[in-house]
């Protein structure tokens, strides 16, 4: 794991850090023009395999917001916009669980982690998250009434959700919530979108239109094997073996795994 960090802090450096963000290209033919600004597709991890080593590298770089491109496979569960969406399902078959709930509302209905933390400060450490909800609903306050609207329009998808299939149910919030906007004008993200897709298109492979609650049930057992391939052009990390990279150039390469044994 100190190994692991040690490439996110060497990647990390070039975005936050303004003294590394920059290196000179030598072959470009304009010289007011060779020095560049640091982007993620400028930088290669080289791995002697694609195993478990380098599922867990590209979890830890994903889960620290950098983008990642690999010829390997790793399981969809571990991408954010996944995880939000797993939230979403556990939260229209049990509504009063908290974690879920905070998600959606930070990631899919606009709350702010000040408003969440407004919310739960409501009533005291013992109550739970939806207690919290509730209470501010009854209030005629700002925030009382975006929560009540959220209640409201949340419950309506939860009965939507008892008689409509689980793709229709999922694509409506996501275009309702201008989800799908969001994310297309955040950093890879064609990318996050198509995962999203697959995710939902999982609901559709039984040869039959399954419902949320069913849906969830096929998730909680199988997300692990439901796999991505991640290969992508666009502003990615690129994480290979050394076989595949022959032929191209980074400014920046890092060597990783080297000490493992065989």
């Amino acid at each position: 794991m100190f190994i692991f960090k040690l490439i996110f802090f060497s990647i990390y450096r070039f975005f936050c850090i303004d003294n590394y963000n920059f290196y000179y290209d030598i072959k470009e033919t304009n010289p007011d023009k060779r020095l560049k600004k640091y982007e993620y597709k400028d930088i290669c991890i080289l791995v002697r395999g694609l195993s478990k080593y380098t599922e867990e590298l590209t979890s830890l770089l994903i889960n620290n917001g950098i983008p990642v491109s690999s010829n390997g496979k790793m399981s969809i569960g571990e991408y954010p916009e996944i995880k939000v969406l797993i939230d979403l399902l556990s939260a229209i078959c049990l509504a009063n669980q908290d974690i879920p709930l905070a998600s959606i509302m930070l990631n899919l209905y606009n709350f702010t982690e000040n408003e969440l933390a407004e919310i739960r400060s409501t009533q005291d450490k013992y109550s739970s998250f939806f207690s919290c909800l509730k209470s501010t609903a009854n209030t005629n306050s700002e925030i009382g009434i975006k929560v009540k609207n959220f209640l409201t329009e949340f419950e309506n998808i939860r009965v939507l959700s008892e008689y409509a299939p689980a793709y229709e149910v999922l694509n409506k919030i996501i275009s309702d919530t201008k989800w799908n906007i969001k994310l297309l004008s955040s950093n890879s993200g064609e990318a996050k979108l198509n995962r999203v897709e697959k995710f939902i298109y999982e609901s559709c492979t039984q040869n039959k239109e399954i419902k949320i609650k069913e849906f969830n049930n096929y998730i909680t057992k199988f997300i692990d094997k439901i796999n991505v391939l991640e290969a992508s052009g666009e502003n990615t990390v690129k994480i290979m073996t050394a076989h595949s990279s022959k032929g191209l150039e980074f400014p920046f390469v890092i060597l990783a795994g080297v000490n493992k044994g065989y």
